[in-house]
């Protein structure tokens, strides 16, 4: 396991477990004193893989609840979902900021009228220029979930010039609170606890090293 002293927190991946034993990978998860589990839910439209649904997050509530439990949306049209996942047990939801303009606009007043905390996730194509476009809406989370791999695969390498965009993020956007996400191992999350970053989410290299 990771050193927590020397590492931001880290929080699991259950899309990166075996999905036959997910009861197993949750107690690991439990057994090493993380506090949060990274959901990834996937429609095989925003991203070309499917993954699971509000059933296991609910699942995971019920079975596990110590655990806090994060929702990553990668979804083309997540408004429609928000009421299924809340009902289900999530705590906090990530919308990806690439949506479609409107898309993303009903999506953050939804949110915005919802009593669920939230945040934006960012592919790596995505400039920060373009985030800043979207200055208004940001200033509306403290959470922002950086992607360091594109989404949809477990098992990627991690994008080494995501190093550099946490540095830019961290100048034009000092109030929010990084989530780095994909391909991440201890020396990434060691660099990335040097860059401030809080928080990064860790699938086939934490499985690795736990008893499930």
């Amino acid at each position: 396991m990771t050193d927590p002293l020397k590492t931001p927190e880290i929080i699991p991946s259950l899309f990166a477990a075996d999905p036959l034993r997910y009861c197993d990978a949750l107690k690991a998860v439990e057994r090493s004193e993380c506090r949060r589990i990274h959901l990834d839910i996937m429609d095989g439209h925003f991203v070309p893989n499917i993954s699971f649904g509000a059933s296991v997050v609910a699942a995971v509530a019920k079975e596990f609840p110590r655990l806090f439990r994060e929702i990553h949306l990668m979804v083309q049209n997540p408004q429609q979902h928000f009421e299924a996942f809340i009902k289900s047990g999530a705590q906090r939801l990530f919308i990806h900021i690439e949506l479609a303009p409107e898309v993303l606009a009903g999506a953050v007043h939804c949110l915005q009228s919802k009593n669920i905390d939230w945040g934006f996730a960012v592919n790596p194509e995505t400039s920060i220029e373009t985030l800043q476009t979207y200055q208004d809406w940001i200033s509306k989370t403290q959470h922002l979930l950086l992607m360091s791999v594109h989404p949809g695969f477990c098992g990627q390498t991690f994008i080494k010039e995501t190093y550099e965009r946490v540095k830019e993020l961290r100048g034009h956007f000092p109030h929010l609170k990084l989530c780095i996400d994909g391909g991440i191992r201890t020396p990434e999350a060691q660099r990335l606890q040097e860059l401030g970053v809080e928080s990064v989410v860790m699938g086939a290299a934490f499985f690795k090293k736990v008893s499930v």
